[in-house]
């Protein structure tokens, strides 16, 4: 059994935006980022159920990095 290829976290959260936005289907996400459907789905839901922690007092007056 093939062991999955490290993917990036930026990579990730893009691929799940871009899911989350709907303007391209899961097979074409899938084979943009080389990646199975499913995969995107999976990123999908945790970014579903783990964005809102962005917001979280607990992150608030911690830095924050962007690169994009």
């Amino acid at each position: 059994m093939k062991k999955p290829k490290a993917v990036p976290p930026q990579v990730k959260f893009q691929a799940a935006l871009e899911a989350i936005k709907g303007e391209k289907s899961l097979v074409e996400l899938a084979r943009i980022y080389n990646v199975h459907p499913n995969t995107i789905v999976k990123w999908k839901a945790e970014l579903m159920e783990k964005g809102a922690t962005i917001f979280s007092n607990e992150t608030q007056g911690q830095p924050v990095r962007a690169s994009l």
